[in-house]
């Protein structure tokens, strides 16, 4: 539990960074940055870790010498069905409120539940269904009793959050290969992919950019990508640890709260000010997640 707490706070502080620069320059231009740097960091971790200069606890670590071709190519084709998720996060962004585009990237939390009982053998309690309740009822209240929230209005932005919802839920099946090919490589290899894929869309869309025009724009948001970098390379490793170690409905429950954490993040980064329907909305979740541990 404690790595995916570490990781939804993670993400947390990402979501808070994406909105100014996506707004402001290519969505394309800035994955392709933030995916260059990360997978760096990555490559720099499995390189010390196979020299032997430090150990993940709790991680399932594998051996560059344990991996085989079918494995990294699974690996990788689930993580390029994967990609879509944040490509369509990022485009819901510049369509929609940046608080509807999370709420609704991660209201999968059913599917999340479904795969596991019908690919995992898992049997989630009533009570847990109970948890599911309340904290949507806590969403709503974070989202102001937003009277649109309960009917559908179909718009550009609502189909590129449920376009990222859907594929955002394929990390469902991360499990069955990160037991194969261990976290760290698995964080890797996702990284690579998201880099190489945004690569050859920005090609063969004829708008692939200069590098100097990729360092300008980086010396530009450099405080917001450098953040997305260091959120993004321990959103990734964590979320990995978590949901190869924990059951997926467990899991799902806690990362319900993810919209808690980037509600409360914008409050004291941005100043954000707290409605009363949303400084209800984050007592109903608190005090789900209360009773959940209880």
């Amino acid at each position: 539990m404690i790595f995916q707490i570490f990781s939804m706070l993670a993400f947390g502080v990402s979501n808070c960074f994406w909105e100014k620069p996506v707004r402001q320059m290519s969505a394309l231009n800035l994955i392709l940055i933030r995916s260059f740097l990360t997978t760096s960091c990555f490559a720099l971790f499995a390189l010390l870790f196979e020299l032997k200069a430090f150990y993940i606890p709790l991680a399932n670590v594998v051996n560059y010498s344990s991996l085989n071709f079918f494995d990294v190519i699974t690996t990788a084709g689930l993580c390029f069905v994967n990609y879509w998720g944040l490509f369509f996060f990022l485009k819901s962004m510049q369509h929609t409120d940046a608080r509807i585009s999370i709420v609704m990237g991660t209201a999968g939390t059913l599917i999340f539940v479904l795969i596991g009982v019908l690919f995992y053998g898992e049997k989630p309690s009533a009570v847990s269904y109970l948890y599911m309740f309340i904290f949507t009822v806590g969403w709503w209240f974070i989202e102001n009793l937003r009277k649109d929230m309960l009917r559908f209005k179909w718009s550009r932005g609502v189909a590129y959050a449920l376009l990222c919802m859907l594929f955002w839920r394929t990390a469902a099946f991360f499990p069955m290969v990160i037991k194969n090919v261990g976290t760290l490589y698995f964080s890797l290899i996702m990284e690579i992919v998201v880099c190489i894929t945004t690569f050859v869309i920005l090609f063969f869309k004829g708008s692939l950019p200069t590098l100097k025009k990729l360092v300008v724009q980086f010396q530009t948001y450099s405080y917001h990508i450098l953040m997305l970098v260091i959120c993004g390379f321990l959103g990734v490793l964590f979320f990995n640890i978590a949901i190869s170690s924990t059951q997926l409905y467990t899991f799902a429950l806690i990362g319900l709260l993810q919209p808690l954490t980037s509600v409360v993040l914008g409050i004291f980064m941005f100043k954000t000010r707290l409605t009363v329907y949303q400084g209800i909305g984050i007592l109903i979740l608190l005090t789900g997640m209360a009773i959940q541990m209880m």
